[in-house]
């Protein structure tokens, strides 16, 4: 999986968004389901791509173009995978939302996306 990281992390920070997303669609093909795209592929992405900013090898705009990329992978999945998804009115519920002042949502929104995938109508707020 480290070389999909890689990659991915590559396509996030040139903001390619048809790299990245066929990246994610190789890891979900090998893997069978969404939680190694989530943990293994997504989650090790970002925190490599905190890392760099940490580091300065990145700067701010760097970061959001990756995390806005990330974002739009993540959204076309989701809208893929719950396209054809019926919701009952007696399954459970969850609202997702970030605490004050944070500003990173991608982590509550793969927890989403895996509730719904689960059968829960979720509500996220985000950030």
């Amino acid at each position: 999986m480290r070389n999909e990281v890689n990659l991915f992390v590559k396509a996030l920070l040139s903001g390619n968004q048809k790299e990245a997303w066929n990246i994610s669609q190789m890891v979900l093909k090998q893997q069978g389901h969404s939680l190694p795209l989530y943990n293994g592929l997504i989650t090790e992405s970002m925190r490599e791509i905190g890392r760099l900013w940490e580091e300065n090898e990145i700067n701010v705009a760097d970061e959001h173009l990756a995390t806005s990329t990330c974002d739009f992978v993540l959204s076309l999945y989701h809208s893929k995978r719950t396209a054809n998804l019926r919701y009952m009115n007696e399954q459970p519920k969850a609202m997702f939302l970030c605490i004050e002042e944070e500003q990173h949502d991608i982590g509550l929104k793969l927890t989403s996306h895996l509730f719904e995938q689960k059968g829960w109508k979720t509500r996220l707020y985000g950030a």
